[in-house]
Formats: C-alpha cells, structure tokens, sequence
C-alpha cells in the first residue's frame, strides 16, 4: 500500500514520463504496486470510509452515551451493527473519538474507575431484569 503521498508522487512522475520500475525505485517500492496505483487499480481513497458512514448513527450513539455514559464501545457497537453499520469496530471507535461523544465524567480520570462503574451498572441492569415480571407463556 501506497500512502497518500506516495501515490501523488508517483502519478505526478508518471506524468513527467518515468517509467513504472523507476518510479517503483524511487519509492522504494514494488513494480506490481505502483503499477496498480498508476492504472487505477489501486488507490489510497479506498481505504477511507465511505462519507457520512457513521453518520446516521451519529445521534443514536449520543443518546446512547449520554443515557449511560459508561456503556461499553463494544456493546454499542454491536447495537449500532444490529441497525445497520456496516464499517468495522476500529472505524467505530475512531468515529467516536472524533466526534467526541462520550460524555466526560470527572471520576474517569481516576484510574479503575471506569471499570468499576461500567461493573456496577451492569449490576443494577442484572438486578432490574431479576425483578421485571415474567413474560413466559407456558404452551398447553
């Protein structure tokens, strides 16, 4: 893979007329690689998400997160996949740190914290289901 750079250059030297195994020298590079970037095979702009992927879950996962500020990026993912993101986890994450959507909590900075509290609400969530009423049906 070519870096962003790396590929300008290279079309930029195509364009001046150097051939791909000079090019391919240049950039340190293999022949194969820089051909497919050069014939439009290969491009850097591939790897990115598509635009706006995330955001129409944008608002979902700041209600999210400001319902339950320590909710897990892993659980909201899988929540968020169940709706219909298709990008992977690492893209997710990155997302949510960009967009700053998780609330700050002052406690946060202290280390552990984090962990005990995401603990305790998972306990107060097992503890309410425990007490919800039964919905069973029981077949005839």
């Amino acid at each position: 893979m070519l870096t962003e750079s790396e590929e300008k250059t290279a079309h930029a030297l195509f364009r001046q007329g150097w051939p791909i195994a000079a090019i391919s020298r240049h950039l340190a590079r293999d022949r194969a690689t820089i051909r497919a970037y050069i014939h439009g095979g290969r491009t850097t702009a591939a790897r990115r998400a598509a635009p706006g992927s995330f955001a129409p879950f944008e608002e979902y996962c700041r209600l999210r997160l400001a319902e339950q500020p320590h909710l897990r990026a892993t659980e909201l993912f899988e929540e968020v996949a169940a709706l219909g993101y298709r990008c992977r986890y690492s893209s997710f994450t990155h997302a949510l740190r960009l967009l700053r959507l998780r609330p700050e909590c002052q406690h946060c900075a202290t280390p552990g914290h984090r962990r005990e509290a995401a603990a305790s609400e998972a306990r107060a969530t097992t503890s309410l289901q425990a007490a919800a009423p039964s919905r069973r049906t029981h077949a005839s």
